[in-house]
This record gives structure tokens, sequence and C-alpha cells, in this order.
């Protein structure tokens, strides 16, 4: 060949500032600058199902308890059934499943699919961009192995327009703000990226958490499901951040350190979460996971006055109360008990995705264990709940107390003050021995005692788990329940009338399933008290 082309002088020039750009977004927004390549990957809590990567490769897209079949090319054109499905695919969950398979005919399938989901370029909202950045980090090496040059540059593009897309979007919520700087964090850690952009990234994430982690280890929004969140999405972090040798920061370390007590706090004899504030049965097995990532294997947290809630534990029982104060669900002072891996006492719980009518019966007094007056204005009849419309402001107080006998909880809760005038006390005893669970309700008048008592009825709801098999006892005064692995208890109450009617169970991760409940019903104040109690023979 001839004598080379000389370069035009304006070539250097261009590489020269647009290397000082680069520099200026390193330093100055961390997170517009470049991340340059995999690096290793965000621990996953839990494994994919090489089933679903079968069925997946077969174009059946089944997430969240819907289905849709199509040629995966055209997925990402359907119209989603319901929030989680979408939620599901657009954020690349189902990696997971096709990297168990561990085959390199769904790893191109993988890459096809990412493919597929970067042409169609529908504009996601913040919580699918981010659970899409964490499982790129999970699982882009996955992808990457054996990955033509050019699918490499593809993933690196989508990555870099999420982080960038994170680091200018405002949230809304603590939560958000959580996600956010986590998701950012996850990438800094999992691909090559400025130093700039982890040390802000890992600042962030341990001030959002801080935030998020009230005192007693409990989120911020009461809600059992964000606490699995919470956890879920920082300890693989953890892990990573210690694999780089980074120092944690205190306020993060010091949140985690708070949560998983209260994780233990909220969970029964079968290693899940009580059915409380819209916990579903899907998440038990993420619940399991998580406490046995936590090495320490601490103890659970027995009262969380911030967050509202109390543990009894005696033996293999252990009783779960509810003392919190308004929330999005309505269940002031109920409880739940587990003998063993067995539920007794639950709540009707929230099926996933569920309608709005499901949902507005799950947050009512009547589909939880404790105190329901029928004829509070706030409530109305359905078949087996009652729907609530939202209520004022209610106050719980609650305290916690251990004796060399057992364990008392007692709580006071104004939830029926403003409609009916009276307080709901209600006092739990569990003794030493685990096989005595005693409790008193009883009304209290909210200051004039001279009007007398109101003419309302009232029934204390104690709904049993679907495993547990109840009969009328031998005297006709009482129930006889018997738990799946022939484990007798005995139900006996004064103070109203005790009758055995129907209930549902819809905290099963799937279809609802039918069950029962106990109810003692009378009329509010005649009399004031109403004693009960669960013996096991």
């Amino acid at each position: 060949g001839g004598p080379a082309t000389p370069r035009p002088l304006t070539a250097p020039l261009f590489a020269a500032g647009r290397q000082l750009w680069s520099d200026l977004q390193e330093r100055f927004w961390p997170g517009l600058a470049a991340l340059k390549g995999y690096d290793s990957a965000l621990p996953s809590l839990l494994a994919g199902d090489s089933d679903q990567a079968r069925a997946l490769y077969r174009g059946r897209f089944h997430f969240a308890g819907q289905e849709i079949v199509c040629q995966p090319s055209a997925v990402f054109d359907m119209t989603a059934p319901h929030r989680a499905w979408a939620l599901h695919m657009r954020s690349f969950a189902w990696l997971a499943d096709l990297k168990a398979a561990n085959l390199g005919l769904y790893r191109a399938y993988g890459r096809h699919l990412f493919l597929a989901a970067q042409a169609k370029g529908v504009t996601d909202d913040l919580e699918t961009v981010c659970e899409r950045l964490l499982n790129l980090c999970r699982h882009g090496g996955f992808l990457l192995q054996g990955a033509p040059s050019d699918f490499e540059a593809a993933l690196l593009s989508a990555v870099n327009s999420d982080v960038k897309r994170l680091v200018q979007a405002k949230v809304r919520s603590s939560w958000e703000a959580l996600l956010q700087s986590a998701a950012v964090l996850a990438a800094a850690l999992s691909y090559f990226s400025p130093q700039a952009l982890r040390l802000e990234a890992l600042a962030r994430t341990s001030a959002a958490a801080a935030a998020f982690v009230l005192p007693d280890g409990g989120p911020v929004d009461r809600s059992p499901r964000s606490l699995v969140k919470l956890l879920a999405l920082l300890l693989p972090l953890r892990d990573q951040i210690a694999a780089k040798h980074l120092e944690l920061p205190q306020p993060l370390n010091a949140a985690l350190e708070r949560a998983l007590p209260m994780l233990r706090l909220l969970s029964l004899g079968d290693g899940g979460l009580a059915t409380f504030q819209g916990v579903d049965g899907s998440c038990g097995p993420l619940v399991r996971a998580i406490l046995a990532a936590d090495q320490t294997g601490g103890r659970a947290a027995a009262f969380a006055p911030h967050t509202g809630f109390a543990r009894l534990q005696q033996g293999d029982t252990i009783v779960v109360a509810d003392c919190g104060g308004p929330s999005g669900f309505d269940s002031p002072l109920a409880f739940e008990f587990s003998d063993g891996a067995h539920r007794v006492v639950t709540s009707c719980g929230v099926p996933p995705h569920a309608p709005p009518a499901w949902v507005d019966a799950a947050r009512s007094p009547a589909a939880h264990s404790t105190l329901d007056i029928a004829a509070d204005p706030s409530v109305r009849l359905s078949r087996f709940f009652r729907r609530k419309k939202p209520g004022g402001q209610q106050l719980v107080m609650a305290e916690h107390l251990s004796t060399p006998h057992g364990i008392l909880f007692k709580g006071r809760s104004s939830r029926y003050a403003g409609s009916c005038g009276i307080f709901h006390v209600r006092e739990v005893f569990l003794a030493v021995n685990g096989h005595d669970l005693r409790g008193e309700d009883r009304f209290e008048r909210d200051g004039d005692v001279e009007r007398g008592w109101p003419e309302q009825d009232f029934a204390l709801r104690f709904h049993l788990h679907p495993g547990v098999q109840a009969q009328p006892d031998a005297q006709g005064k009482g129930f006889s329940l018997t738990l799946a692995d022939g484990a007798q208890w005995h139900f006996s109450a004064r103070g109203g009338q005790i009758m055995l009617e129907d209930s549902l169970f819809v905290a099963t991760g799937g279809a609802p399933k039918a069950c029962k409940q106990l109810v003692i019903r009378g009329a509010v104040g005649r009399p004031d008290i109403i004693n009960w109690a669960f013996r096991k023979s």
C-alpha cells in the first residue's frame, strides 16, 4: 500500500475531548460513566427451575399463575394478564430458570429473548428497570458464555442505559430509593465500573437501608413482605461487597442486623411468615432461603414496639400477634399460632394477584383472628368477609412480659372507639411448656360510663388452617382440633356462644382452600369479658 493517509487534526482533539467528558462524568455524575464489561455475578438466594426452562423453550410463558403460549419472538408483543406476569417477563426473572438448566441451547435462547426485548423498546417503570438490572447482574455471565462479541456490546449497552435511567430517576418512596440505589450498586459490583460509581451507590444504599428499617428491625410500612424483599435484596449485595474487599458501611450492616431477628419474629414453625399485612404463601421459599443464608443463626426478636408485632414462643408452640397502628390491613390485636411445623390459628391471608374486591375483603377484621363488631358502620357483609371502607386513625398500646410461668402479651386497641365508643383489650398467655395458650378479650367504654354499652353484637374469630380438623367435644362445650401430624388441641371459651363456621384460607400461593373458623358470638359488654383457651392433649 501507499503512504498512510494523515488523520484530520480534529480527530485527536475529539478523542481528547471525549476522554475529558468521560472523566468529568465519572467524577461528578458517576452513573453516566460507562460500565465496560462483566466482572462477577451477584449471588442468587433461590435457584431457578429447569422444568420451567423446558416450558419456556417451547413457548409456554407461565408466570405468577397465568400462562401465555406464543412464538418466543412475539412474547413481548403480548398483553400481560396482570402486573406480576409483566414484571416477571420484562425484568428477565426467567433467566434463573434457563440458567438452572445450564445448557448452551438455553443460553442461545436467553440471548434471543433478550434481543427481542431490546428490539421492542418498551419504556418500563422504575421497579421493572431495577429488577431487570439485578437479573442481568445475577445472570449476565450465563448469557455471555459463548456469545458473539456483538451480543456483549448489546448487553453492555442495555445495562448502561438502565443505570443511566436509574441515576436520573426521581423516586416516590423510601422503598423505591432503596431499590434504585441497590440496583445501581449491584451493576457497579457485577460489571467493571468506575470506583466513584461504586462508592456513591454504596453510600446511597446504606443511607436508604437505614431509613427504611425501623429501630426494632421492621420496615417503615409494617409489611412483612417488604421485610422479605429488603433482605432478599441486601444479603446477596453484602456477600458481593465482601468478595470485592470493600468495607461494609456501618448503617447498612446495622440495618441488616436489625432486620434478620425481625424476620425470625414473624416466622412460624413451618418456616413461613405469619399471614399479616398482605403476606401470601408465595414468599415461603424465599423466607427459608434468607434464614439459611443468615450465617449468624441469631435468635428471633420477641417484641417490636415500633413496627407493632410480638412473639410468644415456648417449646414447639409459637404465637405471633399484630399490635401495630394503622396500616394497609385492619388487624389490630390479631394473632396466629403454630405447633411445630403445623399452623393452627391463622388469618385468611391475601390471594396472590387478587382482584381489588378480594384484597378489600382480606384487609378487614373479619379476615383475621381478632375482634369483629358486625354493627360497625365502616364494614358491610359479604359471604365470608366484610369489606372495610377506609377508617380513621387507631391507637394500639401493647406490652410483652416474660414470667417464670410463661409469656404474657397485653394489647389495647381503639379500633372501635370512634364508631362504637369502646376499646378492645386483649391478653394472651402462653405457658412455659407450650401446651396451654389462654386469652382474655374485654371491652372498655370510651370515657362516658353513664351511657352504657352500645346495642351491638361482636364476633371473636379464630380462623383455623386448612390442615386442622375441628369436631365438637363429647361434652358439647368446646371443640377438639386435630392437626395433620395427629396432635390434639382442645378449644374452650366462656362469655359467649362458640360456633364452628366456614372460612377460606387464601394465602396458599395458589387456589383458595376451604377451612373452618371458631367464632365466639355475643353482645358487646354483656358480658364485658370473654375467656378462651387452646390446650394440647
